[in-house]
């Protein structure tokens, strides 16, 4: 899963670059809370907590990823979109 975000990162990057998309610098005070939360939480509940995180935010993302996709402006980041709904 790491290993596939940061392929998807990656390929994003430029992509955004040549459409002229300013990506944010950081994760914004939310999704920071969100990414910590489960690490907070200690080890009995790390596991459930960040399964829990990581289902929302697929059931968030792949409607999302799929207007883009239909409805989105032309351009590189649009074909760099990574393929999500496989998993």
């Amino acid at each position: 899963m790491i290993a596939d975000r940061t392929k998807a990162g990656e390929a994003m990057m430029p992509a955004a670059k040549a459409d002229k998309v300013k990506l944010p610098a950081d994760l914004g005070k939310d999704h920071q809370a969100k990414l910590n939360a489960p690490k907070a939480a200690g080890k009995s509940a790390f596991d459930r907590l960040n399964v829990a995180d990581e289902l929302a935010a697929r059931e968030s993302a792949v409607p999302s990823f799929s207007g883009y996709t239909t409805n989105g402006e032309k351009g590189e980041l649009k074909l760099s979109r990574p393929r999500r709904s496989r998993h």
